[in-house]
């Protein structure tokens, strides 16, 4: 699977929402305990792994490499669908963003309960290894 997901010319709202995925593919959904996957490793990654702070991109090309086994296949737009939902984790209270040089920043949001979705997630991940 390719992961190159560097969206040239993506332009973002003054609250980090990407101006491009609030206009395209809103027919393009994950079923809830996909974005809870999504929403659980996503802090996870930014809290536990980078510490701090990462960019919208980084962490997605560490999620779609990391759960190939779990990222959608059926549609073509695999790589939009999933920075769509990065609209989702701000909009839900799970991650905030910054905007710095055109680069969106997230981090964890403190107010998030990561572990509340822990075994939920965990449970879908092995769940869809093993039909992998």
């Amino acid at each position: 699977m390719n992961v190159d997901i560097a969206f040239d010319g993506n332009e973002y709202t003054h609250s980090g929402y990407s101006k491009n995925s609030l206009i395209e593919d809103k027919n393009y959904t994950l079923e809830y305990e996909k974005y809870v996957h999504f929403a659980f490793f996503t802090c996870y990654y930014i809290s536990h792994i980078k510490g701090a702070k990462c960019t919208d991109t980084e962490v997605l090309a560490w999620y779609l490499k990391k759960f190939e086994h779990v990222v959608i296949n059926s549609t073509k737009k695999v790589k939009r669908t999933y920075f769509n939902l990065i609209n989702n984790l701000i909009q839900d209270k799970c991650v905030k963003a910054k905007l710095e040089n055109n680069k969106r920043y997230l981090t964890h949001n403190e107010h998030f309960i990561l572990w509340a979705w822990k075994r939920r997630a965990l449970k879908f991940d092995r769940d869809q290894f093993n039909k992998f």
